[in-house]
């Protein structure tokens, strides 16, 4: 997928975040990223970097959600 901070390539790590578990990435200088090993569900997404709005960073209030389905899955964000 690829991360974007208010339309620019954003650099830091994303991580999904399901039952008290985790897996991350970093997110390379055109703000794309690769997470491996995700398992079919439903997962909260945070984002850190430079410049990331505090409510993208905590797990317990990001707005960023998405279901991981069976197969290929692309998630990009846009954050504002």
């Amino acid at each position: 997928g690829r991360i974007t901070l208010r339309g620019k390539p954003l650099t830091g790590k994303v991580t999904f975040h399901w039952d008290e578990q985790f897996v991350g990435s970093k997110v390379n200088e055109i703000g794309k990223y690769k997470v491996n090993r995700v398992l079919v569900g439903k997962y909260k997404v945070t984002i850190d970097g430079k410049g990331v709005p505090a409510k993208f960073t905590s797990e317990d209030i990001t707005p960023l959600t998405v279901e991981v389905k069976e197969g290929g899955n692309t998630f990009d964000f846009d954050l504002q």
